[in-house]
C-alpha cells in the first residue's frame, strides 16, 4: 500500500453537498488549504461497495443493461491485479476515487457484463 498527499492552496474549489433531494453549492475560500491523503492499494472484497459506487457514477453509463454487480465482483476478486486510489476520511471509511485494472473478457465470458460491453462497440 502506497500513500500520497495532495494539497491545493489558494484555489477556489466548487463543492456540492446533498440536503434532502436538493444539491447545494458551497465554496471553499481562496485562502483555505485542502489536504487529501490518497492510498494506492490492491482491490479486495471489502472494496465492493466503493468500486460499485465509482462505476455507477457515470463511467460506464453508456452501456445499457450492464450488470454492475457482476462487473464489480470480477474487479475486486482478481487478486493482485489492479490498483485503487482511495481518499482517507480521517482513518474511517475510505472513498474510492479511481480504479485502474485489466479485465480479460475471455476469462469472464460466462458472465453477462463482457457481452454487454462488446455489444456497445
Amino acid at each position: 500500500q502506497v500513500k500520497a498527499r495532495a494539497s491545493a492552496k489558494s484555489v477556489p474549489v466548487p463543492v456540492f453537498y446533498w440536503l434532502g433531494d436538493l444539491l447545494h453549492p458551497c465554496k471553499i475560500g481562496m485562502s483555505e488549504d485542502v489536504q487529501i491523503d490518497f492510498d494506492f492499494c490492491e482491490p479486495d472484497e471489502s472494496d465492493y461497495h466503493g468500486v460499485g459506487e465509482l462505476l455507477k457514477r457515470g463511467t460506464l453509463d453508456f452501456v445499457n443493461g450492464l450488470n454492475y454487480a457482476e462487473l464489480v465482483d470480477s474487479l475486486v476478486n482478481q487478486g493482485n491485479i489492479g490498483t485503487l486510489i482511495k481518499a482517507d476520511k480521517e482513518g474511517d471509511d475510505e472513498a474510492v476515487c479511481a480504479a485502474l485494472t485489466v479485465l480479460n473478457f475471455r476469462q469472464f465470458k460466462h458472465l453477462s457484463w463482457p457481452k454487454e460491453i462488446i455489444k456497445e462497440f
